[in-house]
């Protein structure tokens, strides 16, 4: 049995006992994962949880479950409940791309500040009313983490009408519309888990919606990873971790190397920042 074999049984038995910090990546793109595990070297191990496929990484000397959020509120609910549910999970970061339905140009990345409900609500005589949302306990990040804040209205259509755009725009005063953080926010609802999430315009969810997403999707290398890295490094120090001994780190990685994270330009990804 080689060494690889040995320090990932022995990391196993280690996180056991450790006491240090568990952080769930919830990522929207395929290239996103991609680009985590090419910046974070290859899963310590891979597991379903039901339908759901996940990874766990070490990174910065924390224990990471990677996982892709899918579509819609549904789908994002049933993946992310599972992991929390046979997990213990202290952090979590989420990125993916959102539509427009404000000034924000495509490319543009945003911290979540609030979150509502476009679908819910209670018509009135004034109108429609939408469900109460929620406010993230958002805080100043270092850069190139320091991103302006974003309103979202969540819901489980993909926005690709102007009408419909401009209707939401006015019911919920968001500046931008998706359909994973709806189903984050219930399943985090009632559970102590510190949690941030980035966003990157995508479209403007307007008639020329569904191309000008399909020219994003081509575009994108995946920076969603290397912003969760970078976050998920300036997190407390794990010190039980094995990623904090260099010679089991050095193994792990399969190089004595280290993996420094670089944020791709807006002439590199091909998108543009405005």
């Amino acid at each position: 049995m080689n060494a690889r074999f040995w320090s990932i049984l022995f990391c196993g038995i280690f996180s056991m006992f450790a006491n240090g910090s568990s952080i769930a990546f919830l990522y929207a793109m395929e290239t996103e994962g991609i680009l985590f595990e090419k910046e974070n070297g290859p899963a310590l191990r891979s597991f379903q949880l039901g339908q759901t496929s996940v990874k766990e990484y070490q990174v910065a000397g924390h224990r990471v479950f990677a996982l892709q959020m899918g579509a819609g509120t549904t789908i994002t609910t049933r993946n992310i409940t599972a992991l929390l549910t046979s997990q213990r999970i202290e952090y979590l970061v989420s990125v993916g791309p959102v539509g427009s339905i404000s000034e924000h140009g495509i490319g543009k990345w945003f911290q979540v500040e609030t979150v509502m409900p476009w679908q819910s609500g209670s018509w009135t005589t004034g109108g429609f009313q939408p469900k109460e949302g929620w406010s993230l306990k958002t805080k100043e990040l270092p850069a190139p983490l320091d991103l302006p804040f974003l309103s979202v209205a969540s819901g489980d259509a993909f926005i690709a009408a102007s009408e419909i755009r401009n209707e939401i725009a006015v019911r919920t005063s968001c500046d931008a519309v998706d359909m994973n953080l709806l189903g984050l926010m219930t399943s985090l609802d009632s559970l102590e888990v510190n949690h941030v999430h980035f966003r990157v315009i995508s479209d403007h969810a307007d008639d020329e919606a569904a191309e000008a997403f399909k020219v994003f999707r081509k575009n994108y290398q995946g920076k969603g990873a290397t912003l969760a890295k970078l976050w998920i490094e300036q997190l407390p120090e794990d010190q039980t971790s094995p990623e904090n001994y260099e010679n089991l780190r050095k193994i792990l990685r399969g190089t004595s190397a280290s993996t420094q994270p670089s944020l791709p330009t807006s002439e590199e990804s091909g998108v543009p920042e405005d």
